[in-house]
């Protein structure tokens, strides 16, 4: 393992900061009145996966990261939605996918850990493995809390 470049890291740590500025796009549609930004929600994902991982039998460490990561690609793209109620677009989907995969690539490239965190990312996306599909039951929980509350 090189040196971490210092201007890099720093450039690091004020990226993944904006997630605290980015605001969750289906809040703002429905005219939520002060809106979660995309850390506050990553944060209570990230928080329920460490609680939860190990009694279902999951690699919490992996699920945790996933948690993390999942909504970082938006810091480039933006929130993009891509479903509503019942209604799933697919061809949406995949499209934020890939924008979102360039923006992780794009970040964790500042601290040489681009390949790590895009095949965690590529994992997370393609919803094959146990950490992969109970991950995205979490986001949805998450998303339903938010709600009621």
């Amino acid at each position: 393992l090189g040196a971490l470049n210092p201007k890099n890291l720093l450039d690091f740590i004020i990226f993944i900061g904006k997630s605290k500025k980015v605001l969750r796009t289906g809040w703002v549609r429905e005219k939520i009145v002060d809106p979660e930004s995309v850390a506050e929600h990553s944060f209570r994902v990230s928080v329920l996966s460490m609680a939860i991982a190990e009694r279902f039998g999951l690699d919490k460490e992996k699920l945790i990261q996933m948690a993390i990561l999942h909504d970082l690609g938006e810091l480039i793209t933006g929130d993009l939605v891509w479903s509503r109620g019942t209604k799933i677009d697919i061809k949406k989907r995949q499209k934020k996918e890939k924008l979102e995969k360039e923006g992780i690539i794009k970040i964790f490239k500042l601290i040489d850990k681009d390949n790590q965190y895009t095949s965690l990312y590529d994992e997370m996306i393609e919803r094959k493995t146990d950490e992969a599909k109970f991950f995205w039951q979490l986001d949805k929980l998450e998303m339903a809390i938010q709600s009621l509350e």
